[in-house]
């Protein structure tokens, strides 16, 4: 059944797009690749934490280059893939929806390795932190055997490792324009975006010396996603060191839609028009 799927990805035929120019403000600090003409849909509810820890990872990876993964949560999910096909000529193929094994033969090619982590735990951070600038994967014990089907070595044994220490060892080679602060039991949310951005992950107290050099290593304007406990505390302490914030915990998708331009659209009828005007 693998194969006559690896038969159809290779024959698929797309009219693609001509290469958009992504929009950014000048010194965005936003990172992008190239808006994709085709992207395999993955729902959620086939695969479990481990699996979509996995998924994500490659999801952000391939996004160097060019999109090729959208996972569907259902809700607003469903609702901006049709629109993604409808209104900006994008195939959706749902040809390996909740086949990892399939996905990974396909392009396993392009990951030098595996970094090996723990769920809920501070070496998921180390995983999400370094997955980018390693170029390898997420995986766990439960699905370390997908790595080891195609040959991919360990690059890091992350398990027991925290994001101080990867700051102490990879500083130089990560973002200094994005950081994402979040929690552990959220490691299959905003993943995707720090490995696109080779983003530091991590969470600790807001008022932490993790936390502290976290922001003190970035550039003015830097942008922080994610949440922490307090907002005031959040916004506060991010502030003071020029450092924005996008609360997006539950983020997921980013380093896909971040390739697409996006048109705003307001229709207001005339009663709408006349209130505005008399303002």
């Amino acid at each position: 059944m693998k194969y006559w799927i690896i038969l159809f990805f290779l024959t698929i035929v797309v009219v693609s797009n001509a290469q958009l120019t992504i929009n950014r403000v000048e010194d965005s600090p936003y990172p992008y690749s190239k808006t994709p003409d085709t992207l395999y849909l993955f729902h959620d509810d086939l695969l479990n934490h481990d699996e979509l820890l996995l998924l994500q990872s490659i999801q952000g990876l391939l996004a160097k280059e060019e999109p090729k993964i959208y996972r569907d949560r259902g809700s607003g999910s469903s609702i901006w893939i049709s629109d993604l096909e409808e209104n900006h000529g994008v195939y959706v193929s749902d040809a390996l929806d909740g086949n990892l094994d399939t996905l990974l033969f396909l392009f396993h090619h392009r990951f030098d390795g595996y970094i090996l982590c723990e769920l809920n735990d501070n070496s998921v951070n180390v995983a999400n932190s370094l997955c980018g600038p390693l170029n390898a994967i997420a995986v766990t014990d439960q699905t370390l055997n997908l790595a080891s089907d195609y040959e991919l070595p360990i690059i890091l044994d992350a398990r027991g490792k925290d994001e101080r220490w990867v700051m102490d060892n990879y500083s130089y080679e990560l973002s200094r324009d994005v950081v994402v602060y979040q929690r552990e039991d959220k490691s299959s949310f905003l993943g995707d975006y720090s490995i696109l951005s080779d983003a530091l992950h991590f969470y600790d107290p807001i008022h932490s010396w993790t936390t502290d050099n976290a922001l003190l290593r970035m550039n003015d304007d830097a942008v922080l996603l994610g949440w922490g406990d307090d907002e005031y505390q959040t916004i506060a302490k991010a502030s003071s060191h020029s450092v924005g914030v996008i609360p997006a915990d539950w983020g997921f998708n980013l380093s896909t839609l971040t390739n697409f331009n996006a048109t705003l659209k307001q229709k207001l009828n005339l009663e709408q028009c006349l209130s505005m005007m008399s303002c």
